[in-house]
């Protein structure tokens, strides 16, 4: 049987996620696959068909979420499928526009469902601001506003039940329609504001990055 290490699903039903796993561990060795990538998955994750066919992959090593339902795949019930597990990702998104739009309470289904084996956890939401032609300047009080807006108790739930945790928050310029002059003071501005909004417990644990998004050159993000 081929040997595939990693399977990547972008923008795609919960029903053809479930699908092309099927597909995968059908025709390839699920031995060799150490890497699942989830990307903006729709619609909620079905226990009954997907449990199977994630545990049958003994040798998963790096598994990463990212968009609204990506989360969702992480149920109780799952908790120890993954024994050699190492990193996981949870991507999502906080967009300011008229209203704030954010995944942050996907916090809470991490919390609610820690992967014993999992040594590294990654916490990564991508900051955005709203896309219009010509752009506008995103302010700082918006910024201050969304993330001051967030439930940071979640965060301290996700640290009761894992021990390495990153919080990164990647800004995306051209959305934000931020100069160049400005970018270094927009980090600073939202580290200061992450940083106050945390506990004591938070500010102590979490290892908090900030940093400006790289344009991607993965034909798959075009």
């Amino acid at each position: 049987m081929p040997e595939i290490h990693t399977f990547r699903v972008d923008t795609a039903s919960s029903l053809a996620f479930v699908q092309f796993l099927r597909i995968v561990t059908a025709t390839a060795n699920p031995e060799y696959l150490s890497s699942i990538i989830v990307n903006n998955l729709i619609g909620s994750i079905s226990l009954p068909d997907s449990a199977p066919l994630l545990q049958a992959l003994p040798n998963l090593h790096s598994l990463s979420l990212d968009g609204l339902h990506s989360a969702e795949i992480l149920q109780r019930d799952l908790a120890g499928a993954f024994p050699r597990l190492h990193t996981l990702t949870v991507a999502g998104l906080i967009m300011m526009e008229s209203t704030t739009t954010s995944t942050w309470a996907s916090l809470r289904n991490v919390a609610a469902c820690p992967i014993p084996s999992v040594q590294e956890l990654v916490l990564r939401f991508a900051l955005e601001g709203r896309r219009l032609d010509p752009p506008m300047a995103v302010l700082d009080g918006d910024i201050r506003y969304a993330l001051r807006a967030l439930d940071w108790t979640l965060l301290d739930g996700v640290l009761s039940v894992y021990k390495d945790v990153a919080l990164e928050f990647e800004l995306d310029r051209p959305s934000l329609a931020i100069s160049q002059a400005q970018m270094a003071d927009t980090l600073r501005l939202v580290e200061s504001v992450a940083r106050d909004r945390m506990s004591a417990r938070a500010r102590q644990s979490v290892h908090l990055r900030v940093y400006w998004k790289v344009p991607s050159t993965d034909p798959h993000d075009t």
